[in-house]
């Protein structure tokens, strides 16, 4: 992989792959594959849609601080790492405003191009409501029909029934599949 730094930009190739960080954004500018442009790279997100036994015990009132926590959020610091043998390590650290706590990303520039992610968040002595959902969320391009993930599926499943979908690599979801 070939990493170059100008200013606050870190661009990267390697093969068929290539990206640009802007450090003073904090997040990722552009992601290119071959032919294929995504913009829209995964953000935080907490909120899940309510099922019927939430409306029944009341969670969208008693939970919906989180419905919204990650629109305001503040960039507090972007640590860039040196490359080694694993890639580039990018630490991004932002206030959450709504619940005023650290969200941290940690990004992994693999040499392949590929990126890891792996998002924390410390609540602990809070007092905050119960959290409904730790993840990202991002949008896909129209043009993509199909797509893979790993998790459990390819059915709906919830905590306390989700021995009833298999735990894997789930290949060739159409896009109007619920999961």
């Amino acid at each position: 992989m070939k990493i170059d730094r100008k200013g606050d930009r870190v661009t990267f190739v390697s093969g068929k792959v290539s990206g640009e960080f802007d450090a003073h954004l904090g997040r990722f500018t552009l992601y290119h594959l071959q032919d294929t442009y995504f913009n829209d790279l995964p953000e935080p997100y907490f909120w899940r849609a309510p099922t019927d036994n939430d409306f029944g015990n009341g969670m969208p009132d008693k939970l919906g601080i989180w419905r919204y926590a990650h629109v305001d959020k503040l960039l507090k610091s972007v640590s860039i790492g040196n490359q080694d043998e694993h890639g580039l390590s990018i630490k991004v650290v932002s206030s959450l405003q709504a619940i005023g706590a650290l969200y941290t990303l940690q990004y992994q520039i693999l040499n392949d191009g590929s990126i890891s992610v792996n998002a924390s968040m410390d609540l602990v002595n809070r007092g905050m409501p119960e959290l409904p959902r730790f993840g990202m969320r991002t949008q896909l391009d129209q043009r993509y029909r199909h797509l893979s993930y790993y998790g459990r599926g390819p059915y709906e499943n919830y905590r306390d029934r989700n021995t009833a979908a298999f735990f894997g690599r789930i290949l060739g979801l159409s896009r109007k599949s619920v999961f």
